[in-house]
């Protein structure tokens, strides 16, 4: 086979120009991998950070259930405190109740021991009148 010079020449631009396409494309393709590359780290970054705040969404939604069963127990104390002191409130209700009716039974009682002791002192006081009225006579008679 002969080459002519004219061939050469044209193979030869045309293989510096696939050449030169090939270094275009190893170029696109260091670039597209430097890409690829910080893409990776950035979802890497990310998904680290989306690590932490589930961590940390976590930790605190144990927090807030630990504070919600704490409360739940504080008002089921408080519940139970205060059915007891209904209890008593209903209880020292009652007594009251009791002492005031036996408290008035007792001032009844003592206001008819009263007025039958009024009554009783009245019948003494004529009484003791018409003796005094009878020893005044008496006096006079002897006189």
């Amino acid at each position: 086979h002969v080459v002519n010079t004219s061939d050469t020449a044209l193979l030869s631009v045309h293989l510096e120009s696939i050449n030169s396409e090939l270094e275009y494309l190893h170029s696109t393709e260091k670039q597209l991998i430097g890409f690829v590359e910080e893409l990776h780290q950035e979802a890497y970054e990310e998904t680290k950070k989306a690590e932490g705040l589930e961590a940390q969404l976590h930790q605190e939604a144990q927090l807030h259930a630990k504070h919600r069963e704490n409360l739940q127990k504080e008002l089921e104390r408080k519940s139970y405190e205060l059915q007891e002191l209904q209890k008593a409130h209903e209880a020292l209700e009652r007594e009251l109740s009791d002492q005031k009716s036996a408290h008035q039974n007792t001032v009844l009682e003592l206001q008819l021991e009263n007025t039958a002791s009024v009554h009783k002192l009245r019948e003494m006081a004529e009484q003791v009148e018409w003796l005094c009225e009878q020893q005044r006579n008496w006096i006079c008679c002897i006189k």
